[in-house]
């Protein structure tokens, strides 16, 4: 996806998005979803896109497959695909709002809100790393428990893997609890 937005918006072909061409995708995605009823839509009103194309009251919502029982609801009225959808839909942002705060904390260096140019090539060499020690993992455990060499593991390997954890936790030592407080 990233090489993907660069052949898209990377006028300048640095290699990166600066401020003007991240502002071009912004504003390409806004017409996207205004488009298709979506966030972008959105206008003063506060509910133009609810109305849109593909929102519940628009063209192509639940109304238009039959409602309940039709292919958006259960026929006992429940919550349909198009509800399922939206709370996915929240569920996502939600964890999106997680992670960029997440990498705000960790990574934003001069703790101004946002990650310059210098801090998101320290978080992407972490994440470089993360990705390199998690393969050499995955290696690790390839060349162990993958029997029959053909670079995956079948139930019978997975299982081995399984026993060999669990055995793993058995021997471990286990941390005693901390001191309940002094009671006054």
């Amino acid at each position: 996806m990233r090489e993907e937005m660069l052949k898209r918006f990377d006028a300048n072909h640095d290699g990166k998005l600066d401020e003007s061409e991240r502002a071009t995708a912004r504003a390409e995605w806004q017409k996207r979803m205004a488009e298709h009823g979506g966030p972008g839509a959105w206008g003063p009103g506060g509910r133009e896109g609810f109305h849109g194309r593909g929102g519940p009251d628009g063209p192509g919502g639940p109304h238009e497959f039959g409602g309940p029982g039709g292919e958006w609801g259960p026929p006992h009225g429940g919550p349909g695909r198009w509800h399922r959808m939206m709370r996915m839909v929240r569920m996502h942002r939600r964890m999106m709002r997680r992670w960029h705060e997440h990498m705000l904390a960790r990574f934003d260096a001069n703790h101004d809100g946002k990650l310059d140019d210098a801090e998101r090539a320290t978080a992407r060499k972490t994440g470089e790393e993360m990705r390199a020690r998690f393969q050499e993992g995955r290696q690790q455990v390839l060349e162990r428990f993958d029997a029959n060499h053909d670079g995956k593991l079948d139930e019978n390997e997975r299982k081995g893997l399984h026993d060999a954890w669990q055995e793993f936790l058995k021997q471990r030592p286990v941390l005693a609890a901390p001191p309940a407080p002094a009671g006054k």
